[in-house]
């Protein structure tokens, strides 16, 4: 009589494991449709920051540019004015 208790003991404390291991396991994973839609958003991410990231660039050169033409127009003016 004993060993059936320590078989059903044992039996139902395998399917309690089992159970913790199941939803352990389950919660460390993503779903695989989820992966691939997450995975497309962070690749489309990337590539408008990278876009920005040029537009910037971009946008700083001609900022740099028009600073340098204003600088030449004032010393122009000043050379102008000393005539």
């Amino acid at each position: 009589m004993e060993v059936i208790y320590l078989l059903i003991g044992l039996a139902i404390g395998g399917f309690v494991a089992w159970l913790i291991f199941y939803f352990v396991k389950k919660s460390k994973t993503v779903n695989k449709i989820e992966f691939d839609t997450l995975n497309e958003k962070l690749n489309s991410l990337n590539i408008d920051i990278n876009v920005e990231k040029e537009k910037v660039k971009s946008l700083n050169e001609n900022i740099s540019i028009k600073e340098k033409s204003n600088e030449k127009i004032r010393i122009y003016e000043l050379a102008w004015n000393i005539y």
